[in-house]
C-alpha cells in the first residue's frame, strides 16, 4: 500500500510541477502521452474518490518505470495436444531482472483471471525472496485475460474451446523451458512458482505433472477440493456478514430469495429487469 500512494503521490508532482526526481523526461512524457486529459483531472483532484476512480492501468504503468519492469511476449502453441495445429498465440509476461545474478532461482508469478500488473514483482514474499536470493522475478498472463487474447475480442464459443486448464497447465510448462533456455545464467536456476485461488491450483498441479521443469509450488486459497456445490465459501461470506450486524444477513437472504422467487415468472423477471436496470432481461427461468 505504502508503494501505491508513493506512486500516486509521485505522479501528482510530477503532473502538476514538471519536476523529476528520478523517472527520466522521457519516461514521464511516455506516460503523460498515454493519458487521457480525464485520467489527469481524476489523478490532480482534491477528493479521495478521484484517486480511487484513477485507472488502475496508470498505475502499472508507472510502476513498471520506476522498478524497470519490461513487457514482453512469448509466441505460444495454441493447442498443445494437436501436433498438426500449427497457430500459435501471443503470451504476455512482465519480468523485473535487477536482483538476479547468475545461476540464481527463477521466481514466477502465475496469473490468473485478471491483467497482471507487475505488482506482485514489487510487493510482496516473492520480491523479498528474490532480493534475498539473487532471484529472477516473472509474472505469466493466463490465455484469454488481459492483454493475452488468442483470438483478440473475438469470444465466440468455436474460438473459447481452448480456453481450458490443460492449456494452461501447457503453457507455463512451455514458457518456463523457453524462458531458461533464452536468459543467460537461468540454465540451471531452480524454478519456483506461485499462484493464488485458482492460479493455486495451476501451480499446485504444476508441481504434480511437471516435477522436472517445477522445482518449488506455493498454494495459497487453493480450492483442490472444490465440486460442483462448495458451500464451505458460502459459509466464510455468511460469518463475515453475520459480524458486521444480526440483521445484515437475514436481509441478504431474505433479498436473494425475494429475487429467485421473481425469476420464475415472466412479470418477475421484468421486475428484475427493471429494478437493476439490466440491458437485457434475465435469461434465467426457475
Amino acid at each position: 500500500m505504502r508503494v501505491i500512494i508513493f506512486c500516486y503521490l509521485y505522479l501528482f508532482a510530477t503532473l502538476g510541477s514538471g519536476e523529476d526526481d528520478g523517472i527520466s523526461d522521457d519516461a514521464i512524457n511516455e506516460l503523460k502521452s498515454e493519458l487521457t486529459q480525464e485520467e489527469i483531472d481524476q489523478l490532480l483532484g482534491n477528493s479521495t474518490s478521484n484517486v480511487e476512480t484513477a485507472s488502475i492501468g496508470l498505475f502499472a504503468r508507472l510502476l513498471r518505470m520506476m522498478y524497470e519492469i519490461k513487457e514482453k511476449w512469448l509466441d505460444v502453441p495454441l493447442d498443445h495436444f494437436d501436433l498438426f495445429d500449427n497457430r500459435t498465440w501471443r503470451m504476455r509476461y512482465l519480468t523485473r531482472g535487477s536482483f538476479f545474478k547468475s545461476g540464481g532461482p527463477l521466481f514466477i508469478e502465475v496469473g490468473g483471471e485478471w491483467t497482471i500488473d507487475g505488482s506482485s514483482l514489487v510487493m510482496g514474499g516473492l520480491a523479498e525472496l528474490a532480493e534475498e536470493h539473487n532471484g529472477f522475478l516473472v509474472e505469466t498472463e493466463h490465455r484469454y485475460y488481459g492483454k493475452s487474447l488468442p483470438f483478440g475480442k473475438d469470444f465466440s464459443t468455436e474460438k473459447l474451446r481452448f480456453l481450458q486448464m490443460e492449456q494452461a497447465l501447457e503453457d507455463l510448462a512451455y514458457f518456463i523451458e523457453h524462458f531458461k533456455s533464452a536468459t543467460p545464467g537461468l540454465g540451471n536456476s531452480t524454478v519456483i512458482i506461485r499462484g493464488c485461488s485458482y492460479p493455486g491450483m495451476l501451480v499446485t498441479w504444476m508441481r504434480v505433472r511437471f516435477p522436472h521443469i517445477v522445482d518449488i509450488s506455493y498454494a495459497s486459497s487453493a480450492p483442490l477440493g472444490v465440486g460442483l456445490d462448495y458451500p464451505e465459501y458460502f459459509e466464510v461470506v455468511n460469518d463475515v456478514y453475520a459480524n458486521v450486524s444480526t440483521n445484515c444477513i437475514e436481509t441478504v437472504r431474505r433479498g436473494f430469495n425475494q429475487t429467485m422467487n421473481l425469476l420464475k415468472t415472466d412479470d418477475g423477471r421484468l421486475k428484475v429487469r427493471e429494478a437493476f436496470k439490466l440491458v437485457r432481461p434475465p435469461l434465467l427461468t426457475l
